[in-house]
């Protein structure tokens, strides 16, 4: 026993030795690197640190045509993601001109405050006339964001300030379809409705999702029932008694909706 332990401390400390000697071949500056590597975007690192002198200095000293990281962050979005509001009014101060410049993923700073639920800097961003209908990642725009987060907030100031509920994202998905899909609030979802949204991809969304409210609205839109589509929701949303009594309860509005609809009798034989 005292052999092995022997030889393990004798190995740890060969392997000490060898590792200092490889070290002394390098140059310090790669074990210092760190603390040594100048930063070439010191507007970002105060933005995300909420450094308010830092940013100032930053300002006196290189100005305010600052420009964006390797990553496409600029000081707005680096301060809206981070939630570091007091910065991001210092920074549309000085850098209003990046407003509604698109950064990583080509989200911009209204982008970011709506995913990160920086609700405090939604309202900022908006006040200061940031637009609403930028397309991110697949052709997002922030409404899409905020629905897609379950971000009610965001949401609301959104609608407040006249964003379009019916641009669609790459996958041809409106606002509503995320809010119904998220399942945010009745008030919410029917806020993002009307003729045009409320379409046969939002129907069977709501039955998928078995939202018998949801289904009310759009059928008071006159939405078309999805062609060849079989209309019964998620196994796991009628796994209690209230699940299957919603089920019920959109069968009854189905019914109501479409008494004679050989598409839907058909749709819906096997369920």
């Amino acid at each position: 026993m005292r052999l092995i332990l022997l030889m393990c401390l004798a190995g740890s400390f060969l392997h000490s030795v060898a590792t200092k000697k490889r070290r002394s071949c390098l140059p310090s500056s790669l074990f210092k690197r760190n603390a040594q590597k100048k930063d070439h975007y010191p507007h970002i690192t105060a933005a995300w640190r909420g450094d308010e002198v830092g940013l100032q200095n930053v300002y006196k000293t290189m100005g305010t045509d600052l420009s964006k990281d390797q990553y496409g962050n600029h000081t707005l979005s680096a301060a809206a993601s981070h939630h570091k509001n007091t910065i991001l009014r210092m920074a549309l101060k000085h850098e209003k001109k990046r407003l509604d410049d698109p950064g990583h993923l080509h989200y911009t700073a209204l982008h970011w405050s709506c995913l990160t639920h920086n609700n405090e800097g939604v309202g900022m961003l908006l006040e200061a006339g940031a637009c609403t209908e930028i397309k991110g990642f697949e052709n997002q725009t922030p409404l899409h964001v905020a629905c897609n987060e379950r971000n009610p907030a965001a949401t609301h100031l959104l609608l407040k300030h006249g964003s379009d509920i019916e641009v669609e994202d790459v996958y041809y998905n409106t606002p509503l379809i995320y809010a119904i899909r998220k399942e945010l609030d009745l008030e919410i979802i029917a806020s993002l409705m009307n003729k045009s949204t409320a379409t046969s991809k939002a129907l069977k969304e709501a039955l998928h999702r078995n939202c018998p409210e949801v289904v009310a609205l759009l059928l008071n839109y006159s939405a078309e029932l999805p062609a060849g589509e079989k209309l019964y929701p998620s196994p796991f949303y009628l796994d209690s008694k209230e699940g299957l009594n919603k089920w019920i309860d959109i069968q009854n509005l189905m019914h109501a909706a479409f008494p004679i609809s050989e598409k839907y009798s058909a749709a819906n034989a096997d369920s």
